[in-house]
């Protein structure tokens, strides 16, 4: 993200960055990066209250994440999938060539799959 591409978006915001899949003996796993990020006044009087924000935030959405139930539109049955966190929550300030201030966390969803031609679709 840029600074030109920042100033469209509307604060607070929470920016889901996809990351590189993987593949394992039977299980696909999404992996994207969450990232909670707010403005900091100029004078930064409110620069550990985002930060603190921005913490509860992902604690929230992992919360958000780990009570989903049911089959998705896409045919996922979230009853199978397992989060995977990444463990660490990161906190930054002034980044993207901005005054925005955050956190970011890795985060991951285990999906099974099975491997074997049944699931190819073809006929």
């Amino acid at each position: 993200m840029q600074h030109n591409q920042l100033a469209n978006f509307q604060y607070p915001l929470l920016w889901i960055v996809d990351k590189p899949a993987t593949v394992g003996s039977n299980v696909f796993t999404w992996n994207f990066q969450a990232i909670y990020i707010d403005i900091v006044r100029k004078d930064e009087g409110n620069e550990n209250d985002v930060k603190s924000d921005a913490v509860q935030v992902l604690i929230d959405l992992i919360a958000y994440l780990e009570q989903q139930s049911g089959t998705s539109a896409i045919g996922v049955n979230w009853n199978q999938v397992q989060l995977e966190r990444g463990g660490t929550v990161e906190m930054f300030s002034e980044r993207f060539e901005d005054d925005l201030s955050g956190a970011s966390i890795s985060l991951g969803l285990k999906i099974p799959q099975i491997y074997n031609e049944c699931v190819i679709p073809k006929t």
